[in-house]
């Protein structure tokens, strides 16, 4: 009887020593379950594997049968038979002549330092390539179940069994030299290589960047050659000083070339007259070099020197009967429509500059836009003289006069303006127009249906014609004074 309570007494102690043993091993299991390593052994009898993500352990006691499962979140043990989640080895092996490094979403994986890890069964995975561009281009990936991006640098790998992705890096070859020109003036930017290729820098006057490839290791020098009216001050970027710069092409390299114009102490205003007569013409200046323009007939294509930044002001005086049509080079523009910018010129002179100016009698154009034979045009003053088969006519008239139009449509016919001063006439048949700049004005003759019944005052039906007194008379009386018009003959209709 003594012998079995002893039994039970050593057994009794023996499974208090496991248990002990056992959260021995499991408060250690605990310390160290945040890191990378998910299996290790206490002992021959002892296996724990923890999940570094989620910090969940499983373990086991082969000598006393006891399995259980510990949960991070609640930090409590479950003891009894508990079956692991299936897990599936993922491997990265980083490939190709270049180096980068491949990096997974939760950041467990970043080989080439860490190139393996065991992912539970249906875990989605996205791995992304990363290198420096400046040496190095990824190439491709092998393995993934989808690749996208804008370079395919990630891959998307569904943990459906153990899997391995091979990314593969390249070592580039070839180098970009870029090259920007700065500053006002103009120049020529010229390369030669060794070893030597047909595609080099040629960035001449028009030109402003230019982009050439060059093996690695190529040497390549640049040349600066400046263009008349201006120097070259200096390299920026890659290169520097002002003589001939020499690039090693171990990388992009980009560089700038900055020319600039040689601002003379003094600068060339030149004036042209054009147009149909000279004007007058005199300037003025802050500061006043004391040599400035006054001149009329002989100004056409004279040249003062003034001092560089200086404000030179001009005035034109048309002759009588004359405006200033345009002028062209001035700091102000030229405004048909507003009068107080004819005669003035202003001129900050940075550079040589000229100003044209032209000086005419204002243009009337007469378009007629209708059939053939359906009327015709005449003017007072004349100048204006379109029959039957005209279409357009021109003539220059006096600044400031008053022109009238005067139309005679055929039989069958009525008169419309577009764009007169004033129409008037008990037809329609006159328009004035204030000749202050260049006018255009339309005639249209339009067909009409002819009364045919009893006379029609003061003339009677479309097949009387007025007479040449009455017409004179008309005219006279009314509307031009003493203007007279010879032979004119006008359908009785046209007045209707």
């Amino acid at each position: 009887m003594k012998k079995r309570k002893l039994k039970y007494k050593n057994l009794a102690l023996a499974t208090t020593f496991s248990i002990l043993v056992l959260l021995l091993a499991f408060s250690f299991a605990f310390i160290i379950g945040g890191e990378k390593s998910s299996e290790f052994v206490i002992n021959d009898e002892y296996m724990q594997r923890t999940n570094p993500i989620t910090g969940n352990s499983i373990f086991s006691d082969a000598i006393n049968g006891i399995k259980g499962f510990f949960s991070a979140d609640t930090q409590s043990s479950t003891f009894g038979e508990w079956d692991p989640p299936i897990e599936h080895l993922l491997a990265i092996n980083v490939m190709g002549t270049g180096s980068g490094y491949v990096f997974s979403d939760d950041f467990i994986i970043s080989c080439p330092d860490v190139c393996n890890f065991s992912y539970e069964e249906g875990k989605n995975v996205t791995l992304n390539a990363v290198t420096d561009p400046s040496y190095n281009l990824f190439s491709e990936w092998q393995g993934c179940n989808l690749v996208y991006g804008s370079e395919n640098t990630f891959c998307n790998v569904t943990m459906t069994g153990n899997k391995t992705i091979n990314a593969t890096f390249t070592l580039r070859t070839s180098f970009n030299l870029s090259l920007l020109k700065v500053g006002g003036g103009f120049g020529l930017i010229a390369s030669v290589s060794t070893p030597s290729q047909a595609d080099q820098l040629n960035c001449g006057s028009s030109c402003l960047n230019q982009n050439v490839s060059y093996n690695m290791s190529t040497i390549v020098t640049l040349t600066p050659s400046p263009m008349g009216g201006s120097t070259f001050i200096g390299w920026g970027g890659y290169c520097s000083g002002t003589g001939v710069c020499n690039l090693n092409m171990a990388h992009d390299t980009s560089v700038t070339a900055n020319f600039s114009l040689i601002v003379p102490s003094q600068l060339q205003l030149k004036l042209w007259q054009e147009g149909d007569i000279n004007g007058t013409v005199i300037s003025t200046s802050v500061p006043d070099n004391g040599d400035q323009f006054n001149c009329g007939s002989n100004c056409d294509y004279q040249t003062k020197l003034f001092i560089n930044g200086t404000n030179v002001s001009l005035s034109f005086t048309s002759p009588l009967n004359y405006y200033v049509a345009y002028h062209l080079g001035c700091d102000n523009p030229y405004n048909e429509n507003l009068p107080s910018t004819w005669n003035r010129c202003n001129v900050s002179l940075r550079a040589n500059r000229t100003v044209r100016v032209a000086f005419e009698k204002p243009t009337l154009e007469l378009l007629k836009n209708s059939a053939t034979s359906s009327g015709t045009v005449t003017s007072n003053p004349a100048g204006i003289n379109c029959g039957l088969t005209c279409t357009q006519d021109y003539f220059d008239f006096d600044f400031n006069s008053i022109v009238t139009l005067i139309a005679v449509p055929s039989s069958g016919y009525n008169t419309n303006w577009v764009n007169c001063d004033v129409v008037y006439g008990f037809a329609n048949n006159f328009c004035n127009m204030s000749m202050n700049n260049w006018r255009s004005v339309n005639v249209t003759f339009n067909s009409v249906v002819c009364n045919t019944g009893a006379d029609t005052a003061p003339y009677g039906n479309c097949d009387q014609t007025i007479q040449q007194d009455e017409i004179n008379n008309y005219i006279d009386g009314y509307y031009l004074g003493n203007v007279n018009i010879v032979d004119v003959s006008i359908s009785l209709d046209a007045f209707l």
